[in-house]
């Protein structure tokens, strides 16, 4: 017999996240850090960024973030950062055209 097991909230989000962003277009990577700061699960291009992403995150709510939720553009990338349910998630987009066209997606945490 399969045991089975309760997922929890954590898990379910967690997995929300991966299947919404695993192998989209616009999308070059991501990755997901626990509290501590610890990388979860990743694809594409963050890995040795991770340590930098949870540092953002810890100054954010420093000065008062109760949900922080940062961006960063770069020459390639739009980062998005978002800290939600003792999870933290960077979303690594591609640069929009210089038109500023965009997808539905861009509100990559709903």
């Amino acid at each position: 017999k399969k045991k089975k097991f309760l997922k929890s909230k954590m898990d379910r989000y967690l997995e929300q996240i991966i299947e919404k962003y695993k192998g989209k277009k616009n999308i070059d990577g991501f990755c997901i850090l626990d509290d501590a700061g610890l990388l979860i699960a990743e694809s594409g291009l963050p890995s040795k960024k991770a340590s930098y992403i949870s540092s953002l995150v810890k100054r954010a709510k420093l000065m008062g973030a109760t949900i922080p939720v940062i961006s960063i553009d770069t020459s390639n990338h739009h980062i998005l950062i978002k800290h939600k349910d003792k999870l933290t998630v960077a979303i690594y987009k591609q640069k929009v055209d210089v038109r500023g066209e965009h997808d539905e997606d861009d509100d990559v945490y709903s």
